[in-house]
C-alpha cells in the first residue's frame, strides 16, 4: 500500500514538474502563475474583466494567462487591441471550436482562413453601405426606439428585468439590417427569435469551457457524451425562418434597389462564381 501511495505521489510530482517546465518554455509574456491542469481559471471569478484589469496593472496591458491547457494572451487596453487586430496574423479563429459548425461551412473554409476574411470584408462594406442613404432603414430604427421608450414608460415604478426589454429591441435593429423589417414585441416571430437567442446562448455557455480543455472535448465528442448538436437543434427554428426570408428576397430581388443585407449578399453571390459565397452561409 505504501509503495502504491509513493508511486502515485511521485507521479503527481513528476507531472507538476513537467507542467511547470513546459509552461516556462512556452511563456513569452509576463503573467500570473496558475495551477496544474486548470491554470488560472479558479482565480478568474465571476467578473473576468475586473480580474484582468487588476492583472494589467501588475503585468502591463499585454500579458498571458493560462486557462486550462491554453495560454491566452490578454489585451487590456484599446491601443493594444487596435495594434493586434490590424494585423492579419490575429484575424483567425481557434483551431478547435466546441460549437457545432455546419458541414458546408467547414468544407469551404468559410469559418477561417481567406474565405472567412472575404466574408468578413464583404459584410463590413455591406453594413457600412446600408448605414448611409437608406432612409427607410433609419425610419424603422427610429420606430424601434420609440416602441422601446413607450414600453419602458409603462414600467415606471415597477421592478423589471431590463434584459427582457433591451434584447428584443436590439435584435429588432439587427432584423432591420438583415431582413429589412422589424417585428412587434408580441409578434410570434419576434418571440421565437428571442427564445432561440436565449436558449442558444445558454447552450453555448454549457460548452464554452471546452475551448480551454480541447483534449477533453475531443474525448467527449468521440464518446458522444455531452451537448453535441444541442445548439444546432435550438437554432433550427430561426434557421428555417432565415431560409424563408432568403427565398422571399430571391423572388423579389432588384439589383438596383438593395433593401437590406440579404439583398446585398444575394447580388454578391450572382456576381461571384465562388463556393465561399452562397446563400447557405446566411442560415
Amino acid at each position: 500500500m505504501e509503495t502504491i501511495t509513493a508511486l502515485l505521489v511521485g507521479s503527481l510530482v513528476a507531472l507538476i514538474l513537467v507542467w511547470f517546465l513546459s509552461r516556462e518554455k512556452r511563456k513569452t509574456l509576463p503573467g500570473p502563475y496558475g495551477l496544474p491542469i486548470v491554470g488560472y481559471i479558479p482565480f478568474i471569478g465571476s467578473q473576468p474583466y475586473v480580474t484582468f484589469q487588476k492583472l494589467a496593472k501588475r503585468y502591463g496591458p499585454v500579458f498571458t494567462v493560462q486557462l486550462g491547457s491554453r495560454n491566452v494572451i490578454v489585451l487590456d487596453d484599446f491601443q493594444a487591441a487596435k495594434d493586434a487586430f490590424s494585423q492579419d496574423a490575429f484575424m483567425g479563429r481557434p483551431p478547435e471550436n466546441p460549437f457545432e459548425l455546419r458541414k458546408v461551412t467547414l468544407d469551404t473554409g468559410a469559418f477561417n482562413g481567406l474565405p472567412w476574411k472575404e466574408q468578413r470584408r464583404f459584410s463590413l462594406h455591406m453594413l457600412k453601405d446600408l448605414g448611409f442613404g437608406k432612409s427607410h432603414l433609419e425610419d424603422m430604427i427610429k420606430e424601434e426606439i420609440s416602441d422601446l421608450l413607450n414600453h419602458l414608460a409603462k414600467m415606471v415604478g415597477k421592478p423589471t428585468i431590463i434584459r427582457s426589454v433591451l434584447a428584443p429591441s436590439m435584435s429588432n435593429n439587427i432584423a432591420v439590417l438583415v431582413f429589412g423589417k422589424r417585428y412587434k414585441y408580441d409578434d410570434p416571430i419576434r418571440k421565437m427569435l428571442d427564445r432561440t437567442l436565449n436558449e442558444s446562448a445558454a447552450a453555448a455557455g454549457q460548452v464554452a469551457w471546452q475551448l480551454f480543455f480541447p483534449e477533453i472535448a475531443k474525448l467527449l465528442k468521440f464518446l458522444r457524451i455531452g451537448s453535441e448538436g444541442k445548439i444546432a437543434k435550438v437554432l433550427k427554428e430561426s434557421r428555417d425562418h432565415t431560409k424563408k426570408e432568403i427565398e422571399e428576397h430571391e423572388a423579389t430581388l432588384d439589383e438596383n434597389n438593395i433593401r437590406d443585407y440579404i439583398d446585398g449578399y444575394l447580388v454578391e453571390v450572382r456576381k461571384r462564381n465562388d463556393p465561399a459565397f452562397c446563400s447557405k452561409f446566411m442560415t
